[in-house]
C-alpha cells in the first residue's frame, strides 16, 4: 500500500531499539522491586502499536501467505526457545504438566483461560498470544480500512470508534489483552489512513490526554490508594495503551527530524534493531525466574552479567534459526 523512507525506517528502529531497552530495564527494576517498573513497563505497548503501523504498509491480497509469513517469522524462534527453556526446566525441576504444554503448543499463555498454566520465567510471553491474534485479523482489518481510507478524518475517527464499541464484548474473553489488542489495531489504522505518516495535531491530543489520564492514576493510585478490579484491569492497562501509544508517536517524529542530516544508524541502534526479537525472548528467564541471576548481591554487577548473557542468547537464538532456515531450503 505503500513504503517507508529511509528516514523514517531510521526512525522506526530507533524506537525499536529504545521499546526492547525499556522492557529489559523494566523487568530488572521489577526483580528488585522498584517502583518505577510500572512506569517503565509500557516498551511492549509500543512494539503492539509500531507492528500495527508496520503492517498497514503492506496490501494484503493473499490472506494465507500474510499468515504464514508472519507467523513463521514470530513463531520459529519462540518454539525454539521454549523446546530449549522447557527441556533445561524440566531437568532441573521435573514438574512440568499437560497444561504448561498445551498453553506453549497453541501459544495462549496470554488469555485468562482455565486451560492456561504458564512455567516460571516465561510471563513475558503473553505479548506471543496478543500479536498471534492481532496478525489473525489483520485480514479483516484490511478490508475494513479500504473501505474507510478515503473518509474525511472526523468519519474515519467515528469509524474506528464505533467498530471499538462493537468489539467490547471481547473483553469478556481477552479482559485486559483486549486492550493490547487494541494498540494494534489502532496502530494499523493511523498507520494505514495517513500513509506512515503520524500528524501533530495527533501528538498533541495523546499529550494532553495522557497528562489527564496519568494525573488521574497518579492520583487514585498513590494517593487514594484504589486498588479496585475495575481500576486494576480496566484503567491501568488503558493508561499503559494511551502512553504506549504516545510515546510511539512522539518518538517517531521526532527521531525523523533527527536523522534528516544523519547517513547512517549508529552500530548500537543496528544491533539492537536487529535482535530486538530475540532479545526479548530470552532476556526474561535470566531476570525473573527459576534461573534468574538477579539475585547476586551486587545489583549493578549482576545487571552487567544479565546484559551480557542475554546478548550472547539472543545471538545464539537467531543464528539456530538461520541454521535451521538454509537446512529446510536445502531440502525443499
Amino acid at each position: 500500500m505503500y513504503k517507508f523512507t529511509k528516514i523514517e525506517s531510521y526512525s522506526i528502529s530507533t524506537i525499536r531499539a529504545i521499546s526492547v531497552l525499556m522492557i529489559f530495564f523494566c523487568h530488572i527494576l521489577q526483580g528488585i522491586d522498584s517502583i518505577m517498573a510500572w512506569w517503565l513497563n509500557v516498551g511492549v505497548q509500543i512494539f503492539l502499536f509500531m507492528s500495527g503501523f508496520l503492517i498497514s504498509s503492506k496490501d494484503i491480497n493473499n490472506f494465507y501467505k500474510f499468515i504464514k509469513e508472519r507467523l513463521k517469522k514470530i513463531l520459529i524462534p519462540i518454539y525454539l526457545f521454549l523446546f530449549i527453556y522447557l527441556f533445561i526446566y524440566q531437568y532441573l525441576y521435573k514438574d512440568l504438566s499437560f497444561k504448561n504444554i498445551i498453553t506453549y503448543i497453541f501459544q495462549i499463555q496470554g488469555y485468562n483461560w482455565k486451560v492456561v498454566k504458564t512455567v516460571p520465567g516465561l510471563t513475558h510471553l503473553w505479548f506471543i498470544s496478543v500479536i498471534v491474534f492481532s496478525y489473525l485479523v489483520t485480514y479483516f482489518l484490511h478490508k475494513f480500512l479500504l473501505k474507510v481510507k478515503f473518509y474525511n478524518e472526523k468519519k474515519f475517527y467515528l469509524s474506528v470508534f464505533l467498530l471499538f464499541l462493537i468489539s467490547l464484548p471481547l473483553i469478556v474473553v481477552f479482559r485486559t489483552n483486549f486492550f493490547w489488542i487494541w494498540i494494534y489495531i489502532t496502530g494499523y489504522f493511523i498507520g494505514g489512513y495517513f500513509r506512515g505518516e503520524v500528524k501533530n495535531n495527533i501528538v498533541k491530543v495523546l499529550f494532553f490526554i495522557n497528562i489527564l489520564v496519568l494525573s488521574i492514576r497518579i492520583y487514585l493510585q498513590y494517593f487514594y490508594k484504589l486498588d479496585s478490579f475495575l481500576f486494576l484491569s480496566i484503567y491501568i492497562p488503558i493508561s499503559h495503551s494511551l502512553l504506549g501509544i504516545f510515546l510511539f508517536c512522539f518518538l517517531y517524529n521526532f527521531f525523523k527530524q533527527y536523522y534528516r542530516d544523519k547517513e547512517i544508524l549508529s552500530k548500537k541502534i543496528i544491533y539492537l534493531d536487529k535482535y530486538s526479537y530475540e532479545i526479548y525472548i530470552v532476556h526474561h528467564i535470566f531476570i525473573l525466574g527459576p534461573l534468574s541471576i538477579l539475585n547476586i548481591k551486587n545489583k549493578i554487577f549482576s545487571t552487567i552479567i544479565i546484559i551480557l548473557i542475554t546478548m550472547v542468547a539472543a545471538y545464539l537464538l537467531k543464528r539456530l534459526i538461520s541454521i535451521l532456515n538454509n537446512i529446510f531450503i536445502k531440502n525443499t
